[in-house]
């Protein structure tokens, strides 16, 4: 049983017989520990080959089954709120937590298509029980540096994640891909983890003036009164991110089969790609305090970059490899920059609004991802796999024009509002 101390918002846990409170580190690492699974699903991308070949799969079909959990995400996303509300933040952390851990590992059974695609759907609810309630937390938890550096923490826990689990699936793999799907069983000592050492979350607020001594960090953000449109404008970017950084993710495999012939294993490459959205990941509160905006920047040009190497890498396997290591930087930077920037843009009380349409645009962006490839590949007549990558440098260059046009446009009235 959970009881709350109003005095000093610590958590007792009866049975576990220790206090806990929201600063100390293995409270901390509770709290991101969750993190570790949320992009898990890229994990898989090593099995496609495998995997299209033993069900006898479209291109479309294999992709599809890799990304429709996504599609699952956003809704549980969208009903993750009302859910904790009925029964509390914790107890939906630790449902998502065990309907990941049983739904990612069903597939070791599965040998049909249609059984599969459920357990995708049902992995996807798992994950969107707790995916922006990972990030909603920290918002409402931790204030100032400390946010800054928990949101970089938080997103370098991903592919931190992907990566411990796409070495693991790719050893796998080489028993049986069906195994490969074993690595969701982490989920479970995740679980056990999170319920030992993780802080009161439901009852989130100002640091008491003991917390303060113990060094937290008032909250001194100004919170507007309405929220902005630039909210829609992150969501509808996000689904765009992501929709580019899974394309980039989902056809690397496949183009280096066709360098180095259909039975490579991808495996090592796809487990490499994460650590460098690691460093990243961890080194984002310091680059933000540097470079401020221009960390937006940072990892916007180098998508950009990635598009174009990948687009003309050819049958270059050295090209191909760089474009898809470059590809695991720019989420760390662009992610956690604009989940930083959302107390800047709603009140308060909206926050978890704000960050759940992050969250719906992020996971929208991984569902439409076959369908914005193939629909680019309509577009330029060809069924080429690296065909669509051409486009998408050249929207991400537009982006980030349009932004910069804007950000320069804001500084000049800001700058004639204050000489009035």
């Amino acid at each position: 049983m959970i009881r709350y101390n109003k005095l000093n918002r610590y958590t007792y846990c009866e049975g576990i017989g220790k206090t806990m409170n929201k600063n100390k580190i293995t409270a901390k690492l509770a709290i991101l520990s969750i993190s570790l699974l949320l992009t898990s699903v890229n994990a898989m991308n090593g099995t496609l080959p495998l995997m299209k070949e033993s069900m006898h799969l479209t291109v479309a079909q294999g992709e599809s089954l890799l990304t429709v959990s996504s599609l699952s995400v956003v809704i549980m996303v969208l009903a993750s709120t009302t859910i904790a509300k009925l029964l509390g933040t914790k107890r939906t952390i630790v449902l998502g937590l065990i309907l990941t851990g049983i739904a990612g590992s069903l597939p070791i059974f599965l040998n049909t298509y249609v059984p599969f695609m459920l357990s995708r759907i049902a992995l996807g609810a798992g994950l969107g029980l707790f995916n922006s309630i990972a990030v909603a937390i920290i918002q409402e938890m931790y204030a100032g540096n400390t946010r800054a550096s928990m949101l970089g923490f938080r997103n370098a826990a991903e592919p931190l994640g992907q990566a411990m689990m796409t070495v693991v699936a790719g050893l796998l793999m080489a028993i049986s891909w069906h195994l490969s799907y074993a690595v969701y069983l982490i989920a479970f000592p995740i679980l056990i983890f999170f319920l030992l050492s993780s802080p009161d979350l439901d009852h989130a607020g100002e640091p008491t003036v003991t917390e303060v001594m113990q060094g937290a960090t008032v909250d001194t953000t100004p919170y507007p009164q309405k929220m902005s449109p630039l909210i829609w404008l992150f969501a509808i970017f996000s689904l765009l991110l992501i929709g580019n950084v899974v394309s980039l993710n989902i056809r690397f495999p496949q183009l280096a089969a066709q360098i180095m012939g259909e039975n490579f294993n991808a495996s090592n490459l796809l487990a490499i790609m994460p650590l460098f959205g690691i460093v990243f990941g961890v080194l984002f509160g310091w680059l933000n305090r540097k470079l401020g905006k221009m960390t937006f920047y940072l990892g916007l040009g180098l998508l950009i970059l990635s598009n174009f190497m990948m687009a003309f890498s050819g049958h270059n396997f050295i090209v191909l490899v760089l474009a898809y290591f470059i590809n695991g930087v720019p989420p760390s930077l662009v992610i956690p920059y604009m989940f930083n920037a959302l107390p800047r843009l709603a009140p308060k009380k909206s926050q978890a609004f704000a960050s759940s349409m992050m969250i719906v645009g992020l996971n929208g962006g991984s569902f439409v991802t076959p369908f914005l490839l193939k629909g680019i590949g309509i577009l330029e007549g060809t069924t080429a796999l690296a065909a669509p990558f051409e486009v998408l440098g050249a929207l991400m260059a537009l982006i980030a024009f349009g932004t910069l046009i804007y950000d320069l446009v804001n500084k000049q009235y800001k700058k004639i509002t204050v000489e009035r």
